[in-house]
């Protein structure tokens, strides 16, 4: 077998891609775990809690896991927090793990540690996300946001084992008081021209150019799915014309996520955090229906991310790309 030039390689494994907490054949709410393997030894990243999945033995690691990376504080994205640690906590996990999480969210996530735990174990690190993010408008009565969106943040890398490190930068994502953008640059030290360049936010307003700036170039954006153009544009009129909003205008769809990764240059589109019936009435035609709204207004490459199917990330080359 012919040894690979690569430093380490990185699949992606959606455990629940589901928006909100609905009944879905097929899904589960919104939980992500990425799989980076260096010398045949695996380290497990999880990006939210939202599906049962998390409980078992057969996708998470306890040994394995090094971070949990929570997106916002809704329960479709964490309602098995709680669960989750209570899980390690058996399993006598020793070793610490860091959760990032907007302060915002935090301070009613951290209950449902306590309530399954009996208080918070040692080995919980929350790592706090430092962005000034108060009244994002999309549900207020008078429609002025008054977070500004042009924040980034560089936290602190994140080391993981054997050389390999993350990079991560935060910025706010229009959808709540507790939502975030992060974009990670996953490394190996001894071969650093070779990087995973990855973004995450499943939930994402529409109206989210702010963002461009920050995705500009990216090789990987999971994004926001939710609903069809048609369906944006109509609540948006009613959004406008009454004293609150809706989660509709929350929330993107492949079109407008379509559109915002187009203007920021990004690689390949990674569908997550939709309702595939809202699109097609059969499982077997998802990808498609979805694919062909996001192909009117973006020409990279479309991946839609579907339970349980893994998505094999390929390594950014600097030699190669800028």
């Amino acid at each position: 077998m012919k040894k690979s030039n690569k430093p380490f390689s990185a699949t992606l494994l959606p455990l629940g891609t589901r928006a909100g907490l609905l009944t879905v054949p097929k899904a589960r709410n919104t939980t992500y775990l990425l799989k980076i393997v260096k010398n045949s030894e695996e380290y497990q990243i999880l990006f939210d809690v939202g599906s049962k999945r998390v409980l078992q033995n057969d996708y998470v690691d306890v040994k394995k896991l090094k971070a949990v990376f929570l997106s916002h504080a809704h329960l479709d994205h964490t309602i098995y927090l709680g669960l989750f640690i209570r899980r390690l906590k058996k399993e006598k996990r020793k070793e610490p793990l860091p959760i990032y999480c907007h302060e915002n969210g935090w301070k009613y996530l951290k209950w449902w540690i306590r309530f399954f735990c009996f208080g918070i174990p040692d080995f919980v690190k929350h790592i706090p996300l430092k962005l000034e993010i108060e009244d994002p408008h999309l549900k207020s009565y008078e429609k002025e946001c008054k977070t500004d969106l042009s924040q980034i943040k560089e936290l602190d890398s994140l080391g993981l084992e054997d050389g390999l490190e993350i990079e991560i930068k935060v910025a706010p994502a229009l959808h709540s008081v507790s939502s975030v953008v992060y974009r990670f640059n996953f490394f190996s030290q001894s071969m650093p021209n070779y990087f995973l360049d990855f973004m995450f936010s499943p939930d994402t307003s529409y109206c989210s150019e702010h963002l461009i700036p920050f995705a500009k170039n990216a090789k990987y954006w999971l994004l926001d799915t939710s609903f069809a153009k048609e369906i944006i544009d109509e609540r948006y009129e009613w959004f406008q014309n009454h004293k609150r909003g809706g989660e509709i205008v929350c929330h993107s769809g492949p079109y407008y996520s379509g559109k915002i990764c187009q203007e920021a240059n990004v690689k390949n589109y990674i569908m997550g955090h939709y309702v595939w019936e809202r699109y097609t009435d059969k499982y077997e035609n998802v990808e498609d229906a979805l694919i062909s709204r996001a192909r009117e207004i973006y020409d990279g490459n479309i991946i839609v991310s579907l339970d349980l199917k893994p998505i094999s990330l390929e390594l950014n080359n600097n030699k190669h790309n800028n």
